[in-house]
């Protein structure tokens, strides 16, 4: 009998044993232990296609030397979305900052939990945010009015800069260029975070 070791990825541990009955495909890591168990099948022809020789192994592979998952790597998906993993932190300082986490809430459904918090708290503006920036809702999407820098003040803007004219349904309107869009609200959270206004960009910018 002749062994020839299989050139293949993840052949390593397998070699081809040729006989009387045909070829035999060893694992020889399990073959100090299993020993006829060793031996995933004989290909009776000896022009087997190679893809097949590596199907076998693939499969031995996947029920024999398979690594475990470590444990605690995996971790749990949104209760809410079911699409993107529980996000427990840290939270992101930028224009555009990430909400304190929420349990059980990857980043983008904590987002929207807390946009949707902060509109029905009592004795708060609908039209405004947590730290007191007004909020706008148009056409679906999410936008947040930031005061405008200090003159002088280096500082990135929103929209570069440009001004715009936020005008409620409600009959006010504000004007700023300092525009941050926080990107389209998702269908499940727009009951709750409905059009609110619509924008009028200013054709002069400050």
């Amino acid at each position: 009998m002749t062994s020839t070791t299989i050139p293949a990825a993840s052949a390593d541990r397998y070699t081809l044993s040729a006989g009387n009955s045909g070829i035999w495909i060893v694992c020889m890591d399990c073959l100090d232990t299993a020993g006829d168990d060793a031996v995933l099948g004989v290909l009776s022809d000896s022009r087997v296609r190679h893809s097949d020789v590596l199907a076998q192994m693939s499969k031995h592979d996947a029920e024999q030397h398979a690594e475990p998952p470590a444990e605690g790597t995996a971790e749990p998906p949104c209760i809410i979305c079911t699409e993107e993993p529980a996000w427990s932190g840290p939270a992101v300082t930028a224009p555009i900052g990430a909400p304190p986490p929420i349990a059980g809430l990857c980043i983008g459904c904590a987002f929207w939990a807390a946009a949707v918090k902060t509109r029905f708290t009592t004795g708060r503006l609908l039209d405004y945010s947590d730290t007191g920036a007004p909020v706008a809702r148009i056409d679906g999407r999410f936008y947040i009015m930031r005061p405008d820098p200090e003159p002088g003040t280096v500082t990135m803007r929103g929209h570069g800069g440009r001004t715009y004219r936020i005008q409620y349904f409600t009959g006010k309107s504000i004007t700023g260029s300092n525009l941050w869009d926080q990107g389209e609200i998702p269908a499940r959270w727009r009951p709750l975070l409905p059009d609110n206004a619509v924008l009028i960009p200013d054709p002069a910018p400050r």
